[in-house]
């Protein structure tokens, strides 16, 4: 069995075997191939956890900075010893720092203070020179005496990020009369059970996507809703301003996003999206892509870019609205983490319920509900592309 995206494949069920659970069966009633929601089917085949509380939180850390800038509009000479940075934070005693543009090495002094200034030896192994506003700098090593003492500990705190479990309510209800009724299209009881829990996925799938992260506690009971993707990207979340995508910007935007995370991603796209990625392929004739690969049941296109791999999926929710046919969402499936709730012996996995209607209602009203969210670990490794509609040249 294949391994991708950090993905574990339920999707081929045998002829005999049933789905474990109502998540699995959304793969058993379509298959990936024919998804309206394929989100929710991938999300359906990876890892997933448990929550005890509506609100669940995780913590992040990324890796520690090693460079910065120098901040300071009217540059050093080369005697100077005390410098400002963008982020002096991180330095400490014994560092030693390269200017790229100089070559010039500092060895550092003293243990960062305050005011992103940092206090230096000059010409380290290396000859002192000017320095001008901007130039980059970075730790290259350490020098540290025989027979020193400890150097300070450097420690960054990890961030906490959070997020809600919401309710999915999707209910299906019929008169017992309409039950007994021969209809020549086949048993409304069983189009209607199947209907139900299609939309009830289509509706988390709009809520993974571009949900918004509330919760309401000034009514008799509280409300809450859960974040999608989408809200939880801020570092690589372009949008085109006249929608014109060059081959040049599409680059840029790709060297961000491959910057963090691993050499692969998944992009949920609109049809105006793939249509322009198309368009730039055919017209360069030196982009690698590899139409119609299957990939855990899904049609993919392949795209080997210089900066890593993306696996392209036209989602059909995108092609609803038109500012979303040009959107591509790109995603790190191993740092999305489906989130449902249970504690005290109740599971609010999506199950099927059954006998909803009052006890003296001639009807049968059953429901289908989840109570989930997502989990969006390292934001800076997913992306979102925004209003792409035509590719051109200049």
């Amino acid at each position: 069995m294949a391994t991708i995206l950090g993905l574990r494949d339920v999707a081929n069920f045998t002829s005999d075997e049933r789905p474990k659970n109502w998540r699995e069966m959304i793969l058993y009633l379509y298959p990936r191939s024919e998804q309206k929601a394929p989100l929710n089917a991938l999300i359906a085949g990876m890892k997933t956890k448990a929550t005890d509380d509506p609100e669940f939180n995780w913590f992040e850390k990324s890796s520690p900075v090693r460079y910065t800038a120098l901040n300071y509009s009217t540059g050093y000479d080369s005697a100077a010893t005390s410098i400002v940075v963008d982020d002096g934070s991180f330095f400490r005693a014994g560092d030693l720092v390269r200017n790229e543009t100089t070559n010039e090495v500092m060895r550092v002094t003293t243990d960062y203070s305050a005011g992103n200034t940092i206090v230096v030896a000059r010409g380290w192994g290396s000859t002192a020179t000017a320095i001008t506003d901007g130039d980059e700098l970075f730790i290259v090593g350490t020098a540290i005496a025989e027979g020193a003492t400890g150097r300070s500990a450097l420690y960054k705190d990890p961030t906490k990020v959070y997020n809600y479990t919401q309710i999915f309510r999707y209910p299906l209800k019929l008169t017992e009369t309409a039950r007994a009724t021969h209809l020549r299209t086949g048993a409304p009881y069983k189009d209607m059970k199947k209907e139900a829990l299609d939309q009830h996925t289509i509706d988390m799938e709009r809520a993974f996507i571009w949900g918004v992260r509330k919760e309401d506690t000034t009514g008799s009971e509280p409300m809450r809703s859960t974040g999608g993707i989408m809200s939880f990207i801020s570092t690589n979340s372009t949008t085109t301003s006249d929608g014109n995508l060059t081959y040049s910007a599409l680059s840029d935007y790709l060297k961000g996003l491959f910057a963090k995370g691993s050499g692969e991603k998944l992009c949920f796209c609109g049809n105006q999206f793939l249509n322009v990625i198309n368009q730039m392929g055919e017209a360069r004739g030196d982009m690698n892509l590899s139409q119609g690969d299957s990939v855990y049941g899904l049609k993919l296109t392949t795209w080997i870019t210089p900066f890593g791999t993306v696996y392209m999926k036209n989602h059909p929710l995108f092609n609803e609205v038109t500012s979303h046919s040009r959107m591509g969402l790109f995603i790190e499936p191993r740092n999305i983490i489906y989130r449902y709730l249970s504690g005290n012996g109740v599971n609010r996995n999506t199950k099927f319920l059954t006998d909803r209607e009052a006890n003296d209602e001639d009807s049968t009203e059953d429901e289908f509900l989840t109570e989930c969210g997502l989990e969006v670990q390292h934001e800076a490794t997913h992306g979102v592309l925004k209003n792409v509609n035509a590719y051109t040249t200049t």
